[in-house]
């Protein structure tokens, strides 16, 4: 058995093969999970997302969660799917390789696949909020004195937890703020819990591309949000995780070039629609 999966217990219903969390094998939970929107005694609500996936949210027993059912984006998707693992398995061995490495993710309850169809079930936090909206509430903040000193130490607290991501090679599949959630439960310390991680490898040293591609999406949080002196406060912990980045300056400058070059496509998208 993979050590990755000690904790999930292998079930069959509906057709699904299922990989279940120890503490959700409870079977009237998993015939709500293998049914999804189509349970008639449970209420399930859209939840935006991506054109390649639904995702809904429904709650059971006092506990919310969100039910993600991957659709395939190509002839490529269903070949990944043979050779390396549906996108919802890849999904679950990506939560467990951040949560084996001491990082946060919502934990994922139930996995199920049947043929080219595949889910995933995920617990939902009680008090949460993602990246961007959290940044834009500090800004918006009636008293901005006083959420100076958090905000500071949460954009250190982050570049510090994305910089030790990829000093253990560890790249996220998509490290957009949309993929970033933060657990306000402690207001003294703020949890970051990275979400969509099927794409989310280890390496045994990390592609500067990847690197790259990584600070650029979470570069991407618009101007109104963040601060030219909260995105420098953020890089030099970072660099407090990579001391050996060579060149400082110059990952800087091709950050910002990338960003800018993102930036322009987007617009240029937008106006041509």
């Amino acid at each position: 058995m993979d050590i990755y999966y000690k904790d999930y217990l292998s079930y069959s219903a509906h057709g699904f093969h299922l990989k279940v969390w120890r503490e959700n094998f409870e079977r009237d939970f998993l015939e709500i999970c293998c049914q999804g929107p189509s349970c008639e005694r449970i209420l399930f609500s859209p939840v935006s997302s991506s054109q390649f996936a639904r995702v809904f949210s429904f709650e059971y027993q006092g506990q919310k969660y969100f039910h993600k059912t991957f659709l395939s984006r190509n002839w490529l998707d269903r070949l990944k799917d043979i050779f390396r693992r549906s996108r919802a398995e890849r999904a679950l061995r990506g939560h467990l390789l951040l949560q084996e490495n001491g990082f946060c993710a919502p934990r994922i309850n139930v996995v199920g696949r049947k043929g080219s169809n595949n889910f995933v079930v995920s617990q939902a936090g009680r008090k949460v909020k993602i990246l961007h909206q959290l940044l834009r509430q500090m800004s918006d903040s009636d008293s901005p004195e006083e959420q100076y000193p958090l905000r500071k130490e949460f954009v250190r607290q982050l570049g510090h937890t994305v910089g030790k991501l990829h000093y253990l090679g560890i790249s996220h599949g998509d490290l957009r703020s949309g993929n970033i959630i933060i657990d306000t439960s402690d207001a003294g310390r703020l949890r970051c819990f990275f979400l969509d991680n099927e794409r989310t490898v280890c390496y045994r040293k990390l592609p500067q591309h990847k690197r790259l591609k990584n600070l650029v999406q979470l570069n991407m949080i618009p101007e109104s949000f963040v601060a030219k002196s909260d995105r420098l406060r953020f890089f030099k912990a970072y660099l407090q995780e990579n001391p050996d980045l060579a060149l400082q300056k110059k990952w800087l400058t091709r950050i910002v070039k990338k960003t800018q070059k993102r930036l322009l496509r987007k617009t240029r998208e937008k106006i041509s629609k």
